[in-house]
């Protein structure tokens, strides 16, 4: 319900739905112009996610913020933030909110996810879920990291993809439609991928 984007001078700007303060301008009132985030900071990334937003700056600022009521913000609270909030991890980047959870990667290629867990999509091997980032169980040297619903997928450098969390129809990939709370690898052995999108309940 709502959007993002970043200008050349590096300032965030928000439009659409802010019920939840997804815009992260301090309020919780709906607009259809942009509206620029207020915060003296750059931005170098912005996500939009359901009803959650998530950015990060050159100077090290890794911030989420609305709806945190699964603590898909990350900083350890239920709390709403209608203004970007540092999350409980320093160095993660690619962040990327879904609708219950949120999910980014760190320097080293490891993958962090936090928020609801009922589905296993914060992978890693637990249906508990976090208020803070938990590392994702047995992928390493990943580029890339994606939240879609209730599910969640990644893609490797050397092309490998994987998915975990909800697989009602079929979305992480793995010819199967069971729930999965640790990572799959998507099916086909000789498939290579760059980039992949976790939506709603497909990929």
């Amino acid at each position: 319900g709502h959007s993002c984007a970043i200008d050349r001078n590096r300032r965030a700007f928000c439009w659409g739905e802010n019920s939840d303060g997804q815009l992260g301008n301090g309020s919780t009132e709906s607009t259809t112009v942009r509206t620029r985030i207020p915060t003296p900071a750059r931005f170098r990334t912005i996500a939009a996610g359901d009803e959650t937003t998530c950015g990060t700056t050159p100077r090290g600022l890794e911030a989420c913020w609305g709806r945190n009521a699964s603590g898909q913000v990350g900083d350890g609270t239920e709390d709403q933030r209608n203004v970007p909030t540092q999350i409980a991890r320093n160095n993660l980047d690619g962040l990327s909110p879904g609708a219950f959870h949120s999910c980014g990667l760190n320097r080293n290629g490891r993958g962090f996810c936090w928020g609801s867990n009922q589905w296993g999509n914060l992978g890693n091997g637990s249906l508990e879920p976090s208020l803070v980032p938990t590392q994702v169980s047995g992928l390493s040297n990943l580029v890339q990291i994606t939240a879609g619903r209730r599910h969640s997928c990644a893609v490797t450098a050397t092309g490998r993809a994987s998915c975990w969390g909800e697989n009602e129809d079929g979305q992480l990939g793995d010819a199967t439609q069971t729930d999965r709370s640790l990572p799959v690898r998507v099916f086909g052995s000789r498939l290579r991928f760059t980039a992949i999108s976790a939506g709603s309940a497909h990929s």
